[in-house]
C-alpha cells in the first residue's frame, strides 16, 4: 500500500492548501504562510529519554504538555491548543501510590482533572472520558463541571470515598 504522505503534513502546510483553494474560488492571487526554519529542541533529548523511564513506570501516568499557539481553519488569529496553565511543566500526570503506616502526617499532593464543559451542552469525547476515570480509578480527584458546584461536588466526592 502506498501512503500518499510519507509523513503528515504540516498544519502551515494544510493552511496553504486550503488557501490555495479558496483562492482559486474566489479568483485572486492566494496568500501563503512562509516556511519557518526549525531545528532540534534544547530538550530533545531528554524528553526521549524520559518517554523511555516512564514504559518502566506501570503506575505512572506521565504525558507531554504541549501548548501551542496555532491558526485553526476558520480563525484569523492564533488560539492556544493544548492543556494546563502557564508555567506548567513539559511533563505532567501522577503516580499512584498506597499510604502506608509510615506516611500518616505527611502531605501527599492528589492530582486533580475537571473537564469544564459549557452549562448546556457540550459532550465528553471518548478520550477525556477515559482520562477522568483512570484518574479517579488512581486515586485523584476528577469530574465534569459546568459550574463551581459541580467543582465542588468533585472534590467533595474524593473526600466520601476516604470516609
Amino acid at each position: 500500500m502506498t501512503r500518499r504522505f510519507p509523513t503528515r503534513p504540516s498544519r502551515r502546510a494544510v493552511r496553504n492548501q486550503l488557501a490555495g483553494y479558496a483562492a482559486l474560488a474566489n479568483g485572486v492571487v492566494p496568500e501563503f504562510e512562509a516556511a519557518r526554519k526549525t531545528g532540534p529542541q534544547a530538550e530533545g533529548e531528554t524528553n526521549k529519554a524520559i518517554a523511555k523511564w516512564r514504559a518502566l513506570k506501570p503506575s505512572l501516568v506521565l504525558e507531554r504538555n504541549k501548548r501551542r499557539l496555532a491558526v485553526p481553519v476558520g480563525y484569523d488569529k492564533p488560539v492556544m491548543l493544548g492543556w494546563m496553565a502557564d508555567g506548567s511543566s513539559d511533563w505532567i500526570g501522577w503516580e499512584s501510590i498506597t499510604i502506608t503506616p509510615s506516611m500518616i502526617g505527611r502531605k501527599v499532593a492528589v492530582f486533580v482533572g475537571l473537564e469544564a464543559k459549557r452549562p448546556e451542552g457540550g459532550v465528553v469525547s471518548k478520550e477525556q472520558e477515559e482520562f477522568l476515570n483512570r484518574l479517579k480509578d488512581d486515586g485523584g480527584v476528577a469530574g465534569v463541571v459546568r459550574n463551581a458546584e459541580d467543582a465542588e461536588r468533585a472534590i467533595e466526592a474524593w473526600w466520601g470515598r476516604y470516609k
